[in-house]
């Protein structure tokens, strides 16, 4: 359970991380974790935030949000994500454990 400055921080980050990805021009998540500094797992949390976004922003702007982040997950897999394991295979070491990967 949060305390009370625990919620207002959580909150202020998410509002500026909104308010930033509303600014910035940013192709993926990777590129705005650099600009605002936040990891980009935790803006992807963030940015998940239906209740909080659509009061302080308005629901209007989640959709745009959530449409956003859906069209670049898109082209992410159509660039290559999805591909990648078609054509590669996986190299692991005795204990199971991933080191690298080589063409097919």
């Amino acid at each position: 359970m949060l305390s009370e400055e625990q919620k207002n921080i959580k909150l202020k980050r998410i509002l500026f991380t909104v308010q930033s990805f509303l600014e910035t021009d940013c192709n993926n998540l990777e590129e705005l974790a650099q600009k605002i500094n936040i990891p980009s797992s935790s803006i992807q949390r963030y940015l998940q935030e239906k209740q909080i976004i659509e009061e302080y922003f308005g629901e209007e702007i989640y959709d745009m949000v959530r449409e956003k982040i859906n069209l670049n997950k898109a082209e992410g897999l159509s660039k290559g994500g999805t591909n990648f394991v078609n054509y590669n295979i996986a190299i692991k070491d005795e204990k199971g454990k991933f080191t690298g990967s080589r063409r097919r």
